[in-house]
């Protein structure tokens, strides 16, 4: 229909954006941030190919260890929010669960350690009467 690919006010919604859900917001970051993750240019240095630790690995040995490697595995590499690649039986032994699941779990840590902002009991009151009286309109 737009053809459009992403569109920027949208995390979040459900239901054609008839509704909202929070897991759902967790998610869409996920999504929204290995996308922001892919567009980074990639270098071909000499420093970046490793050639030099390369070389200098014994034969049989292993360059991963190497000061170089590991000055660039802290930042190098996209650290999901949500994903998680273990293999069968740990994801089993972990009780399994799915995005969804693991999404609600970061919004209930996000919300409670979160402070609420102080709002005017009027205010509260009053916003709460309007939710109610429209939450009857609708569902009448």
């Amino acid at each position: 229909m737009s053809h459009s690919h992403l569109i920027n006010h949208a995390i979040g919604w459900l239901e054609g954006c008839l509704s909202a859900s929070f897991d759902n917001v967790i998610i869409d970051a996920e999504t929204l941030h290995a996308r922001a993750a892919m567009p980074k240019p990639i270098s071909f240095t000499d420093d970046d190919l490793a050639s030099k630790p390369i070389l200098a690995t014994p034969t049989g040995g292993r360059f991963f260890g190497s000061p170089h490697t590991m000055s660039r595995c802290e930042n190098t590499t996209w650290r999901p929010l949500l994903a998680d690649w273990p293999d069968f039986k740990n994801l089993c032994d972990a009780g399994a669960k799915d995005a969804t699941i693991r999404a609600a779990e970061v919004w209930a840590r996000t919300r409670s350690s979160t402070e609420s902002l102080a709002l005017a009991p009027a205010i509260d009151e009053a916003l709460g009467a309007y939710a109610l009286a429209h939450k009857e309109d609708i569902c009448s």
